[in-house]
C-alpha cells in the first residue's frame, strides 16, 4: 500500500482539504515547527494532515513523536492503522512513542514487531498501557530486546508482566512507571534497578503475595508506590539514600523497612486495611520522622494520634514546615499538632463529624492538651507560633471550631494567609452568618493576615 491509498484509508471523517484560493498560513511555517505541532497530536490527526495539500502528503512520515492510544474497540482496524503507519514512517529518530489498546493475545506478534521498530530507531520516551478488562490479568511479555535499549530515557509499562532473563542496560534511564496486576519474580526490581545507574523517578504499582520487594538504589530522588498484598505479610525494604520525595499509598499488609535519610517530603495515602494493618503506617512514620513536607490520609493520622498516646512511643516532626492531613475527629487535630511545633503551612480537612461530641471525649481523654479559663479555651500548642498559611475545610461549625480559628488569629504571630472553607449544604446560612461575624470580630496578633471565607457546595 503506498501513502496515498494509506492516507485514503485512515484519514478521520470530517476532513475536507484546503480551499486553495485561501491563504494557508499553517503551511507557511518551518517544517521544524509544523513537526513540533503534529508530535502534540495522535497519529490519526496527524495522517489526516495529508488532505491539506501537496506539501503536507509526506510531512507526517517524519514527525517524531508517535501517539497511537485509543485503541479500545474496533481492534482490526486498528492493528491495520498502526502496521500502515510504521511502514510508511521515514524519520531517522522517534523521540517518544505512545500506545494503548485492549490487549489480546493474538497482538503480540504484532506489538513485539511494532516495540522493536521503535528500539531500532533510538526511541527516548516509551508509553505502553495495555488496556484490560477488569477481570483479566495482562500478561504480555515485552521482548527481551527492550531490557537493554540504550537510547531509554523514560518509560511507561502499563499492565506488564517483568520476565527478565538477562541483565538490564538502561543506562540513560531516569524516569520508570510499572503498574501491572501480574506480580513480578522477586529479582525483577533487583535487575531493574542494577541496570538503570541514572534512574531518578520511579512509580510502581503491583501486588504482592508471599514475595518480598527490594528497592535499593543511589540514583532514585521520587518514588511512588502502591502495593497490595494478601495475608501473607511479606517485606518491602526500600534503601535509597538520596531519595527525596516518597508516596505512599496502598493496602499496608506487609512489613517494611526504610533507609531514607534524605527524604524531605512524604506522602502517606494508605487505606485501612483490617486488624494489624497498621504496623506499616507505625514503621514507616518512624522512619520519616525527619521530613519538612509531610500528607497524611485520614488513617494515616488516626494511627498518627494512636501512636502518640502510648508512653513508649516518642515521635516529633520538628524538621516538618509544611503539613496536610484528613481528620476523622476534632480531637486528632490537636494532637496531631502536638507533634509538629515548627509548622509554616498547615491544611487540614474534616468531615461530617459532630464536633462538639468530640469536643467533650476530647477533654475526658486528654486534658493535658486543654485548659479550660473562664468561657475561653486555650490550646497551649507552639505549633502556632510560626504558621504563616493556614487552610481548613469544615463540615460543621459550632464552639469548637471558632475556638480553634480564634486560637490561630491570636498565636500565630507571623500569619499572611487564613483560608476557611465550608459547606452550605451542612450549615445553614444563619451559622454562616454567625461565623463570618464571629471571625471578624477575633483581634489577630498579625495586623496583616488576611481571612478569607469559601463557602462550597457539596462535592466541590
Amino acid at each position: 500500500m503506498d501513502l496515498s491509498q494509506f492516507s485514503e484509508l485512515h484519514v478521520s471523517e470530517g476532513y475536507e482539504a484546503a480551499d486553495s484560493d485561501s491563504r494557508d498560513r499553517l503551511s507557511e511555517l518551518p517544517d521544524s515547527l509544523i513537526l513540533a505541532i503534529l508530535s502534540l497530536l495522535p497519529m490519526k490527526d496527524v495522517v489526516a494532515t495529508t488532505l491539506l495539500s501537496k506539501r503536507w502528503q509526506n510531512l507526517w512520515t517524519t514527525v517524531p513523536c508517535l501517539d497511537f492510544f485509543g485503541g479500545t474497540n474496533k481492534l482490526v482496524e486498528f492493528r491495520s492503522f498502526v502496521c500502515g503507519a510504521l511502514a510508511l514512517w521515514k524519520g531517522v529518530k522517534i523521540l517518544k512513542f505512545s500506545i494503548g489498546f485492549l490487549f489480546h493475545a493474538s497482538f503480540t506478534s504484532d506489538l513485539d514487531s511494532w516495540l522493536l521498530f521503535v528500539i531500532e530507531k533510538q526511541v527516548e520516551e516509551l508509553y505502553l498501557d495495555l488496556m484490560h478488562q477488569y477481570h483479566l490479568i495482562c500478561q504480555y511479555l515485552a521482548p527481551q530486546r527492550l531490557y537493554s535499549c540504550p537510547s531509554i530515557k523514560k518509560l511507561s509499562l502499563i499492565c506488564c508482566a517483568l520476565e527478565i532473563s538477562e541483565s538490564v542496560k538502561w543506562n540513560q534511564l531516569k524516569n520508570l512507571t510499572i503498574q501491572t496486576t501480574h506480580p513480578s519474580s522477586e529479582d525483577a526490581m533487583n535487575y531493574v534497578l542494577a541496570g538503570s545507574p541514572q534512574l531518578e523517578v520511579l512509580e510502581l504499582c503491583t501486588q504482592l503475595s508471599e514475595k518480598n520487594l527490594n528497592i535499593q538504589s543511589n540514583s532514585l530522588k521520587m518514588l511512588k508506590i502502591r502495593i497490595d498484598s494478601g495475608e501473607m505479610k511479606p517485606m518491602l525494604r526500600i534503601w535509597a539514600p538520596n531519595l527525596e520525595t516518597l508516596e505512599f499509598s496502598g493496602t499496608p499488609r506487609y512489613s517494611c523497612l526504610l533507609n531514607v535519610p534524605s527524604l524531605t517530603t512524604a506522602v502517606l495515602d494508605f487505606c485501612n486495611g483490617g486488624y494489624g494493618s497498621d504496623e506499616l503506617v507505625r514503621q514507616v512514620i518512624l522512619s520519616i520522622s525527619h521530613v519538612e513536607k509531610i500528607t497524611l490520609s485520614n488513617w494515616c493520622s488516626q494511627v498518627l494520634v494512636e501512636m502518640m498516646k502510648e508512653k513508649d512511643v516518642r515521635i516529633h516532626f520538628s524538621n516538618a514546615k509544611y503539613l496536610k492531613f484528613e481528620a476523622a475527629a476534632a480531637n486528632e487535630i490537636f494532637g496531631v499538632l502536638e507533634m509538629f511545633p515548627n509548622l509554616i503551612v498547615l491544611t487540614v480537612a474534616l468531615y461530617r463529624i459532630k464536633l462538639a461530641t468530640y469536643l467533650m471525649i476530647y477533654e475526658r481523654q486528654a486534658p493535658h492538651f486543654i485548659t479550660t479559663v473562664g468561657d475561653e479555651t486555650i490550646f497551649p500548642n507552639p505549633s502556632m507560633l510560626h504558621l504563616r498559611r493556614v487552610t481548613i475545610t469544615w463540615y460543621l461549625l459550632d464552639d469548637l471550631i471558632l475556638q480553634l480559628v480564634k486560637l490561630i488569629l491570636r498565636n500565630a504571630h507571623l500569619l499572611e494567609k487564613f483560608v476557611f472553607r465550608t459547606y452550605w449544604d451542612v450549615a445553614s446560612p444563619e451559622v454562616v452568618n454567625f461565623a463570618e461575624k464571629s471571625f471578624v470580630s477575633i483581634p489577630k496578633s498579625s495586623p496583616t493576615a488576611e481571612f478569607i471565607i469559601v463557602k462550597l457546595f457539596a462535592y466541590s
